[in-house]
Formats: structure tokens, C-alpha cells, sequence
């Protein structure tokens, strides 16, 4: 009986990454029962809805900051690791609001697995502005500006000095033919030697399209592609809470366009 590959989905939500996973293995030739998933999370909540997309998959509710990872994956490999580090404590999306180097500590825990696992590839994803990732003032609870981006190269450097070769790069959603222009960092590391490899993007803004005959891309495809006119919303302008002045100038700005 040939291995099973073995992926691991930290920090995993609802099963968006396990479900691309598991679509990319299959197109591959590998069945289901070839395959073999291992998600934490420390919110129970968080594993029981990835339950319910991927019974299939063996669950821990567990901190990643606390967990072991040669007790929950004994077979002592992973083909490919997947991580999804907090990300609300380096985005702009928090306006400026206060918080601190243990808030921001998840990318070091992933270093973890890296050692008690033999691991052949990783995934990581964020906020582009993880590449920012330095020390927090204690005082002010607000990254050191003098020192940005310092923790971040610390920990790329980290994976290299493992053996791995790690390259990143900021995606878009669109481009790649999901009905959003939301931008994320993509880091991949390979330990095995071999050359990281990056999908070709399928789609373009249409303005880019326009005028190219040879492009061969399909132009971005709009939200309505995917909203259920059937389901009502809820005012805006209702709300216990005002929206915040910003907020309501995106959603004037996107009702305009």
C-alpha cells in the first residue's frame, strides 16, 4: 500500500484551503482516500463548521501556540502544510488600533512544525502588510516604524536556515477568477531542493484585455456573479452603531461605479 499524502490546514476556518487542496490533489490523480487531512484550530466553533465541510479530515482544537505537532501528526511528514497566521493584528483594517509582539506571534509558532515534522512544502497567507511585521511599541501598542519589517525578515531567514526556499508574492483573487479584487500575500516554501512554482493568472481587469489579442485572459468577473438576489439585506442606515464615515464613502464609491 503506497503513503497517503498528508496536508495540514492550520488555523484552519470554515475549509476554503482544504477544499483547494484537496481539488488541486485530485486533478493530480489522487483519490480521496489517498489523502489525508490534519486541521487545528484553537475555536471550537471554527473546527466544528470545517467538520461539516471535510468529515473526512482529523480535527484538533488546539492553540497553535501550545500544540505538538509530532503527537497529532505521528506519521512524523507532511506533503504540504498550510497556514493562515492571524492576520486582523497586521492589516490597516484595524484603523491604528493597539496591539502587541504576543497578538502577533502566530507566524513564529509555524516555525514548529518545520522542526518536528519532516515537511516538504508550505503555503502561508495574509495581509500584504505582514511584510511589515516588526516589534510593538509597549507603551502605545503600535508598530515601531524605525523598525518595520524587521520580525518578518527574522522569520523568512528562520525557514531558510531549515533548508527551506521561500518566495512570496501578492496575489490577486481576481486574477485568478474568483469574483473579488481582494489581495493577499502568498508565501511558498519548498524543503525537498526543487523550484517553487506559481499558477499563470486567467483572468484580467477588462481594460487590460481590451485592445490585446494574443492575452488570452478572460476579464475579471463581477460580484453579481455571485450574490443571491433573493436574499434580502439590512439598512445601512438603520444601524444601532453609524457606520464609520469612511466605510459609508466605499460603499458610495462602489454603488457609483
Amino acid at each position: 500500500m503506497s503513503r497517503k499524502i498528508l496536508v495540514a490546514d492550520l488555523l484552519c476556518g470554515a475549509g476554503g484551503s482544504s477544499t483547494g487542496a484537496l481539488r488541486a490533489l485530485r486533478s493530480l490523480g489522487w483519490s480521496q482516500d489517498q489523502i489525508e487531512l490534519v486541521c487545528v484550530n484553537h475555536w471550537p466553533t471554527a473546527i466544528e463548521t470545517h467538520s461539516r465541510n471535510h468529515p473526512e479530515a482529523r480535527h484538533y482544537v488546539q492553540d497553535i501556540a501550545t500544540v505538538r505537532p509530532h503527537l497529532i501528526v505521528p506519521e512524523g511528514y507532511l506533503d504540504l502544510l498550510m497556514a493562515s497566521p492571524t492576520c486582523t493584528h497586521h492589516s490597516v483594517a484595524r484603523g491604528g488600533k493597539p496591539t502587541s509582539d504576543q497578538q502577533r506571534s502566530d507566524p513564529w509558532h509555524i516555525i514548529t512544525w518545520f522542526t518536528e515534522l519532516r515537511v516538504k512544502r508550505a503555503i502561508i497567507e495574509n495581509v500584504w502588510e505582514f511584510i511589515g511585521w516588526g516589534p510593538v511599541d509597549e507603551r502605545t501598542g503600535r508598530p515601531i516604524l524605525e523598525r518595520k519589517g524587521e520580525y518578518f525578515h527574522a522569520w523568512i531567514e528562520t525557514i531558510r536556515r531549515l533548508g527551506g526556499e521561500p518566495e512570496w508574492r501578492k496575489l490577486n483573487a481576481a486574477d485568478f477568477g474568483d469574483a473579488t479584487t481582494r489581495q493577499r500575500f502568498i508565501l511558498k516554501v519548498r524543503f525537498d531542493g526543487k523550484r517553487v512554482h506559481w499558477a499563470m493568472p486567467t483572468h484580467r481587469r477588462r481594460d487590460q484585455i481590451d485592445g490585446d489579442l494574443f492575452s488570452g485572459a478572460k476579464p475579471w468577473r463581477p460580484a453579481r456573479d455571485i450574490i443571491d438576489w433573493n436574499i434580502k439585506g439590512k439598512s445601512i442606515f438603520n444601524r444601532k452603531k453609524p457606520l464609520a464615515p469612511k466605510t459609508l464613502s466605499r460603499i458610495y464609491a462602489g454603488a457609483v461605479k
